[in-house]
């Protein structure tokens, strides 16, 4: 279950197929992750459900993002595996997520990702209505 409140990214029909291709390929992803464009964190949170991922940085642009990303992996029981980070890309906004990413720099063992390719559209859509998205792990 991931929240999604008004004013954060809702979950797409790219969401959905990248949860589903995370759940099918679980067995590539080990050690520490990075989750770039985390929206409300469901690939990290996804991510961090597989037993071999030791932790998941997620890094957003959007602070309300980040807050209910960190709620979000606290409800789906992660939230010791994973920390959002609010940055424009890959430049964190805070000295002291600045100094953490500097930290794993060399030590990231994989990426994640599902970017918007557009305002409008993620150029995926399959009429999904809602995306109550949901994938074994």
């Amino acid at each position: 279950m991931f929240l999604h409140p008004p004013e954060t990214f809702a979950l797409t029909a790219a969401s959905v197929t990248a949860l589903h291709a995370i759940a099918q390929n679980q067995n590539l992803l080990s050690g520490s992750g990075l989750d770039w464009g985390t929206g409300v964190g469901c690939l990290a949170i996804a991510a961090c459900r597989i037993p071999s991922v030791t932790c998941v940085t997620g890094l957003e642009i959007s602070a309300a993002n980040v807050v209910i990303a960190q709620e979000n992996a606290r409800l789906n029981g992660v939230a010791e595996k994973i920390e959002f980070v609010e940055a424009d890309s890959y430049q964190p906004t805070s000295t002291e997520h600045k100094n953490r990413m500097a930290a794993l720099r060399g030590k990231i063992d994989f990426l994640i990702a599902n970017p918007p390719s557009s305002e409008a559209d993620d150029g995926l859509d399959t009429g999904v209505q809602s995306c109550g998205a949901r994938a074994s792990f």
